[in-house]
C-alpha cells in the first residue's frame, strides 16, 4: 500500500478495487466444470466488473466517459454477428464480456486524470502474469496438479496456448513499468514477474 500511494502520492480506493479485478482474473479456474477456466473468468470480469463501475457512479458520482464511435461500432457489430452464429448461445457470454470489459475501460478513463494513475492496475495485472507463469513452471518441474489441465503446462487456464496468449500480452506492461519504475522493491518484484512469464513461455513453447 505505501509503495504505491508512494507513486503518485495517493491511489484511490476505485483504483485499487479495479486492480484486484484485474489482478483476481486469470486465476479462477473450477475443478470439475465442463468450462473450467473460460467461464469462470468471464463470469468474474462480467459480475466484479458491473459492480466496480455502479460503485464509481453511485460512490464516487462519477461520470462515465463518452464512448468512442469505434468502439460502439465493435460492440454493434459483434452483436450482429449473433444473428447467424450456428451456435449463439455461446455468442452471448462473450458479448456480455466485451460490454462489461468496456463499461470497466470508460470508467477507468473518467477516474483517472493521468497515465500513471493506471499505474496499480498496471503491476496487479503483470503480478497476476508472473504467478500464471509460476504456477505453469510448477505444473512443468514439479507435477503441481491443484488446477485442470487439457494440454499442460496450461497454469489456470486449461489449454497451454491460452496461458502462453495472456502472458505474452502481458509482459510489454510489465516491461513498461520496470522502465518507468523508481522504487527498488518494484524493480525487483516487477523484474521476477517478467522472468517467470519468460521462462514459462519457453518451456510452453506454444504456436
Amino acid at each position: 500500500m505505501g509503495a504505491l500511494a508512494g507513486w503518485r502520492g495517493h491511489v484511490s480506493s476505485a483504483t485499487l478495487a479495479l486492480a484486484a479485478l484485474a489482478g483476481l482474473a486469470p486465476l479462477f479456474c473450477l475443478r470439475g466444470f465442463y468450462d473450467a477456466a473460460n467461464l469462470p473468468q468471464g463470469a468474474w470480469i462480467v459480475a466484479a466488473g458491473w459492480l466496480w463501475v455502479a460503485g464509481c457512479l453511485f460512490g464516487s458520482r462519477l461520470r462515465l466517459a463518452r464512448p468512442p464511435a469505434a468502439l460502439l461500432l465493435a460492440l454493434a457489430w459483434s452483436g450482429a454477428s449473433l444473428a447467424w452464429a450456428e451456435w449463439r448461445a455461446d455468442g452471448w457470454p462473450m458479448l456480455l464480456l466485451w460490454l462489461a470489459c468496456a463499461a470497466v475501460g470508460l470508467g477507468a478513463r473518467a477516474l483517472w486524470r493521468a497515465p500513471a494513475d493506471a499505474f496499480p492496475v498496471l503491476a496487479a495485472v503483470t503480478a497476476s502474469a508472473g504467478l500464471v507463469g509460476a504456477i505453469g513452471l510448477a505444473q512443468h518441474l514439479l507435477g503441481f496438479a491443484l488446477f485442470p489441465q487439457g494440454i499442460a503446462p496450461a497454469s489456470t487456464f486449461v489449454n497451454k496456448n491460452v496461458g502462453a496468449g495472456f502472458v505474452l500480452l502481458t509482459w510489454p506492461l510489465g516491461a513498461c513499468l520496470l522502465s518507468i519504475g523508481r522504487r527498488p522493491a518494484w524493480r525487483v518484484a516487477l523484474g521476477l514477474a517478467l522472468a517467470l512469464q519468460l521462462v514459462y513461455l519457453f518451456v510452453v513453447f506454444s504456436r
